[in-house]
């Protein structure tokens, strides 16, 4: 079993740089007391083109000694200029050591964003932290397949999405399609965390409740209810409350997750030959093909 403690912060951002650092510098404090893996801030909270700066500069320095501090990794969103002159809207990856391990530069500036000066960036990146594999959707990214598909492709298990926008049934369609957890930073207040089912865990308020913590369980996997709906007796009379089983209706899906250290979700696809709903949507598809090709005969799962 392994837990992700994920904290998010949605925070406005005002016209003070000064005064929006400091707000995103005490919410990191305040996130930190609850020992989360991850604090996630929303996009370019703490600057703007105009105030674009290197990296390493100035931001990223002062979320290190806050990474260091709070022993835990910290998505860092600011606009960075390059030696080039080029200016770009980025998340650093920031490690619990204070390193910079990963940036990711936004791929789809909305046609305002363009205009002010932003520059593509030209692919998605997934990072490997201590509990899981990462991965980032700025924004407008959210309206491009390109870029939940290259986060999938490469084993992405957990998306955060920085935004200026609060993005609502957009996140769970991402959570939904592709298996994966969704969590959200709002640069006006609302953020929300998106179980792999595409149900809704929780959302912030932007009064009362700006700073989300939520623990995900990555031992955690979706199965269409298809050839696996006769098995959920058997694993709970197996394993009890060493697992965890959610039916949705009417999605026709199930989650299984492990809840004991010694038990992973991929010991148990493997003892109830259990099939991820992509693998078997993607399987199907195939099948499908293959018939329109005048194929006849199909093996079983």
């Amino acid at each position: 079993m392994r837990i992700m403690r994920v904290a998010t912060i949605s925070i406005p951002r005002t016209g003070d740089m000064a005064a929006n650092l400091q707000r995103a510098v005490s919410s990191i404090e305040q996130a930190g007391a609850a020992k989360p893996d991850i604090i996630c801030l929303p996009e370019a909270m703490c600057n703007t083109v105009r105030s674009a700066e290197t990296v390493p500069g100035r931001l990223t320095d002062t979320f290190a000694a806050l990474a260091r501090k709070n022993r835990c990794h910290i998505i860092a969103p600011l606009i960075k200029k390059e030696s080039d002159g080029k200016i770009y809207n980025v998340a650093e990856i920031i490690a619990a050591d204070g390193s910079i391990v990963g940036e990711y530069k936004k791929m789809f500036p909305a046609d305002n964003g363009l205009r002010m000066g932003i520059t593509p960036g030209s692919e998605t990146k997934v990072f490997e932290t201590p509990k899981g594999r990462i991965g980032i959707a700025t924004c407008f990214d959210i309206h491009f397949e390109e870029v939940i598909k290259g986060l999938v492709r490469d084993g992405v298990e957990v998306v955060f999405f920085i935004s200026a926008f609060e993005g609502g049934r957009l996140l769970q369609r991402w959570a939904l399609d592709y298996s994966i957890y969704v969590v959200s930073a709002h640069r006006a207040g609302i953020g929300a965390v998106v179980d792999k089912s595409g149900y809704l865990l929780q959302k912030g308020d932007p009064g009362f409740q700006p700073i989300i913590i939520r623990d995900l369980n990555m031992d955690r996997e979706i199965f269409h209810l298809n050839f696996n709906w006769k098995k959920i007796e058997g694993i709970y009379a197996k394993y009890g409350n060493q697992i965890h089983i959610d039916v949705y209706r009417p999605e026709a899906i199930f989650a299984l997750e492990s809840r004991s250290p010694g038990l992973s979700i991929t010991d148990l696809m493997q003892e109830y030959n259990l099939e991820p709903f992509q693998a078997y949507i993607q399987r199907c598809r195939e099948m499908c093909a293959g018939a329109r090709a005048g194929q006849t005969e199909f093996p079983y799962y």
